[in-house]
């Protein structure tokens, strides 16, 4: 159990982590093999599955953007907001995953999102910095009326949300 968090975790965030971990535990639940301690071959098909899917550590293992959650950013921003009393910029909206070691990474429906924003008068957009090509698809008296702020980072993203410490 500590292998599959310690290998999924290393970048990804922990994104479906706990059906990862529930799926061997439901299959070796059934499992002869389990007791015995046997590897391989001995477990069922869905312990094997896990294990070819597994990733080395250190290595992001990449969904598409549209299958991953895009709230970190707007959580976090809540939650520091909450503890430290202190609200963001107004006007401001934002969307895009964080991994354990603080990436930024890309979501979809960044159309949708923005046309979104556009309708609730928010003029600033914070953006993962690998969704800076979908502003394109936008009709183009919407990327005039709102400003795009993209980040890598989410200490990058919480300097540009939060008015300076005083």
């Amino acid at each position: 159990m500590l292998k599959i968090i310690r290998s999924y975790t290393m970048e990804f965030g922990v994104l479906s982590l706990e059906r990862q971990i529930a799926t061997p535990r439901r299959a070796c639940g059934r499992c002869p093999a389990r007791d015995a301690g046997v590897q391989g071959r001995g477990h069922p098909p869905a312990c094997r599955r896990l294990a070819r899917r597994r990733t080395a550590p250190g290595k992001d293992p990449v969904l598409p953007a549209q299958t991953r959650p895009s709230a970190g950013v707007a959580i976090t921003t809540a939650l520091l907001s909450a503890a430290r009393g202190v609200a963001v910029h107004p006007g401001h909206t934002m969307t895009g995953e964080i991994t354990l070691t603080g990436r930024i990474l890309p979501v979809g429906g960044i159309k949708e999102k923005v046309l979104a924003a556009h309708r609730n008068p928010f003029i600033h957009v914070l953006l993962p910095e690998g969704n800076r090509k979908d502003i394109e698809e936008l009709p183009r008296e919407v990327r005039s009326a709102i400003t795009f702020l993209f980040s890598e980072t989410i200490q990058d993203a919480l300097v540009l949300l939060f008015p300076p410490a005083s």
